[in-house]
């Protein structure tokens, strides 16, 4: 039997190169992709860190300064009014008499301002040494007829009066200076006028008190 010679060594080593040739171009094509792999996969991150913006810087506001507070303006005291209290001046007690009050001057009207009640008015005409004469006008505003009366009071030295009228009039002496003249009935709205004389010497022309029974008597 005859044994088959294998051939040369160099030729077998030739022969394994040619069988390895393919898997050197896989294992070369894989390190290939690989590698591109690699290369994309940093190019995708490097352009996601070029694509996200940096964060912006944070905004500092400027503080602006603290404002004093202004202070309260103190409310002015108000100045409290004192009441004077005034004294009132006392009473003479020296014992001289109390000048009388002259005649009253206000004149509304003849025979005053009363309505719907019997008025007077006591004037002087005239004075001697020991006497006058005054003049006496009633005025009957009631609305019917009624008769009248007024009372007549002199705080000086009057002695006697006498009635110088044709009309029926009377006169009544209730005391030193006082006198009460009456009159007979007067009709709505009529007047009557009596002329008296007074006796006395030194005496006031003016009584110090002239009332009608239910109206008003002015002197003057």
């Amino acid at each position: 039997m005859s044994v088959r010679s294998d051939g040369d060594p160099a030729a077998r080593a030739a022969t394994r190169l040619v069988a390895s040739v393919p898997w050197a171009v896989v294992g070369i094509g894989v390190g290939l992709l690989v590698t591109l792999l690699v290369l994309a996969m940093s190019a995708f991150r490097g352009s996601e860190r070029a694509a996200a913006p940096d964060p912006a810087p944070p905004m500092v506001f400027p503080s602006l300064p603290a404002t004093a507070a202004s202070p309260t303006p103190a409310e002015p005291r108000r100045a409290t009014p004192t009441a004077r209290v005034t004294a009132a001046p006392s009473a003479s007690t020296s014992g001289r008499p109390t000048p009388r009050p002259s005649p009253t001057t206000d004149r509304p009207s003849l025979f005053g301002s009363g309505f719907g009640t019997v008025t007077a008015r006591y004037r002087t005409l005239d004075s001697d040494q020991d006497t006058f004469r005054a003049e006496l006008s009633v005025r009957n505003d009631t609305g019917a007829s009624r008769g009248w009366e007024v009372e007549l009071r002199f705080a000086g030295n009057v002695e006697g009066v006498r009635v110088s009228s044709s009309a029926a009039i009377s006169v009544t002496v209730r005391g030193a200076g006082w006198y009460v003249v009456r009159g007979g009935p007067l009709a709505a709205g009529a007047s009557q006028t009596v002329t008296l004389r007074f006796t006395g010497s030194g005496a006031d022309e003016y009584p110090d008190q002239c009332t009608v029974e239910d109206g008003q008597c002015v002197l003057g």
